[in-house]
């Protein structure tokens, strides 16, 4: 949908800003008018591969990996550079699964990963099939030791509702955390919380910095002239004190992608994600292997 809409938006010349939308071709077909403040599918890519090693320094087995992914856009762009960064940093992948998003039944799939038998599983998948995995790995009996998320179904509301149970100690590639008392993350997450009754997850964080970066630009422009809107965007500086989320800044490159977006690894305990990697954005323990349901 991103792809189609921002192609529109820069045949009327008016500005769009992307605020969770990860496929890297969305910023690499020379748009003027096209401005993305979230990471990007090689960030995460890099990420896992530089949590994964950390994690093997620390003395935890880590001997391979498998990716299992969505066969969309979103699951073949993330796929693809997390096979990417895996070869990169000599991380065997054991197993490389595609299914359809709307499959009702993943049984094949899940027995395909107990055969393989990898250190690591991630997951790139949206909501329905993230809960379905779940409940097809606790029916076959099948629990790998780390599983990551890579944030769409994982950080779902509907997520923990329906398996946390079975998910304690899964980590989650997320861009946000609550944080500590008196930071911008725990202050805007209260007052929505305060009117929704439920924190912000991932995703509706990054749409609303998103927002913030876009009302900032309009700001600087003194118009809604989209000329005007667009160059104040080419220059936004924003540093990582005036962000609500947990980007080193928001900088847009000749591309229109935020050069400084960044992510980190949360981790399932009890009825919440807290952020566990990098250790300096850590706000809880690290703890291995995953629990699930035993």
């Amino acid at each position: 949908m991103t792809l189609v809409a921002t192609a529109v938006a820069e045949r009327q010349a008016v500005p769009f800003l992307v605020a969770d939308s990860v496929a890297a071709n969305i910023t690499t077909r020379g748009f003027k008018f096209t401005f993305r403040t979230t990471p990007i599918a090689p960030d995460f890519g890099k990420a896992y591969a530089e949590f994964i090693n950390a994690v093997k320094k620390s003395g935890t087995k880590v001997d391979s990996i498998a990716i299992v992914n969505e066969n969309t856009d979103y699951g073949t762009s993330v796929s693809q550079s997390i096979l990417d960064a895996a070869k990169a940093a000599n991380i065997n992948v054991a197993a490389h699964i595609t299914y359809n998003a709307n499959s009702s039944d993943v049984t094949a799939q899940v027995l395909q990963l107990k055969s393989a038998n990898p250190d690591v599983v991630i997951f790139i998948s949206y909501t329905a099939d993230s809960i379905l995995y779940f409940k097809t790995m606790k029916n076959l009996d099948y629990q790998p030791p780390i599983v990551i998320g890579d944030d769409a179904g994982f950080s779902d509301p509907s997520f923990i509702p329906n398996v946390g149970d079975l998910a304690q100690g899964a980590l989650d590639r997320s861009a946000f955390d609550i944080g500590k008392p008196g930071s911008n993350s725990y202050i805007v997450n209260k007052l929505f919380h305060d009117k929704y009754g439920r924190d912000l997850d991932d995703t509706s964080a990054r749409w609303m910095q998103g927002l913030f970066v876009l009302a900032d630009a309009i700001n600087r422009a003194g118009s809604t002239d989209a000329e005007k809107i667009r160059e104040a965007l080419t220059e936004t500086d924003l540093k990582a004190d005036q962000l609500m989320i947990g980007y080193h800044g928001v900088k847009f490159d000749e591309t229109g992608q935020n050069s400084l977006a960044s992510t980190f690894l949360i981790q399932l305990k009890g009825k919440q994600y807290v952020s566990v990697w990098p250790e300096n954005l850590a706000t809880d323990k690290l703890e291995l292997p995953m629990k699930g349901w035993r």
